[in-house]
């Protein structure tokens, strides 16, 4: 039993990569919060924080979760990005398609439409809540919004995270860089703000047709952006392992992930010791496009 259980463990951190998981300094605190502003699906929003000594401040990361999962399933990714330096936030709301607001968008999944709007909110009640001097809740963090905010989502939550980054809500909403971890969309816009797109070869629920064409539709404003099509890389890649019956998670995810948000929110190349710029626009086999993520179909990135 022993064996399998190890066994087990190790399967469920498999990873094709050639770089080494690498975390920040921060260990992870998490309190759970309602916002009546929120779809009546439900109303919590689980937000993950640095645990420090002194009043320091950090940027917020919204994450918005896929279809019929929760904000628990994305616990490995949340507390990497904290590590980093980074509150993540991650809303429950609409897990199975939004209760309020029933629009849906052809060839996805219903009331799906909207769901973005659930992300932004999450944001501007965050950064009103922590700006006001007239507002009475008391936090456990503190928010640094002096280079705005990133925005981060997976499946149904990558859509919602395109969305956020198009149609004029970046500049609204103050988002400065984005990440989807394949996104499920039958919309195309081009985001207004820097990105990177996750997807993969195996991926049989967001084809990798998906994450291009918005990709594409990017090609010609001058954004900073990239595309990882990774080859192994299956539709669960961002979720915590669910050990016997797939163990997909990419243990780096996160890294590159934060990597995307030193270089595009914070403008830090360089941190903790860590090379970022070299993570993503390095030319070593460590770097993401050669190597560093494991074997690609297609990797490239842009300044």
């Amino acid at each position: 039993m022993a064996f399998v259980l190890l066994l087990s463990t190790i399967l469920c951190y498999k990873t094709s990569a050639t770089s080494p998981v690498i975390v920040g300094p921060y260990k992870t605190a998490t309190t759970t919060i309602t916002l009546d502003t929120l779809d009546s699906s439900d109303r919590r929003v689980d937000i993950h924080y640095p645990i420090v000594q002194q009043n320091e401040s950090f940027p917020l990361i919204a994450y918005a979760h896929g279809l019929d999962n929760a904000a628990t399933d994305y616990t490995n990714m949340s507390t990497g990005l904290v590590s980093f330096g980074y509150i993540v936030a991650l809303h429950w709301s609409c897990k199975e398609g939004c209760n309020d607001d029933k629009a849906s968008l052809s060839d996805d999944p219903p009331f799906f439409a909207h769901y973005y709007v659930e992300q932004l909110k999450v944001i501007n009640w965050l950064r009103t809540t922590t700006t006001s001097s007239n507002n009475t809740v008391t936090l456990p963090f503190n928010i640094d919004f002096s280079r705005g905010v990133a925005i981060a989502g997976h499946s149904m939550g990558g859509q919602s995270t395109l969305f956020s980054s198009s149609y004029g809500n970046a500049s609204k909403f103050g988002i400065s860089a984005a990440v989807m971890h394949h996104a499920f969309t039958h919309e195309y816009p081009a985001p207004d703000i820097p990105f990177l797109a996750f997807t993969g070869g195996e991926d049989f629920v967001a084809s990798h047709t998906m994450t291009e064409r918005y990709y594409d539709a990017a090609s010609t404003s001058g954004l900073s952006r990239g595309l990882v099509y990774k080859k192994n890389a299956d539709h669960f890649e961002p979720e915590d392992p669910f050990c016997p019956f797939y163990w997909s998670y990419n243990p780096i995810l996160p890294q590159l992930t934060a990597a995307w948000f030193k270089l595009h929110l914070e403008n830090r190349k360089v941190q903790f010791g860590i090379d970022f710029e070299a993570m993503i626009y390095g030319n070593t086999s460590s770097s993401i496009c050669n190597g560093g993520d494991g074997a690609m179909v297609k990797c490239e990135v842009h300044y």
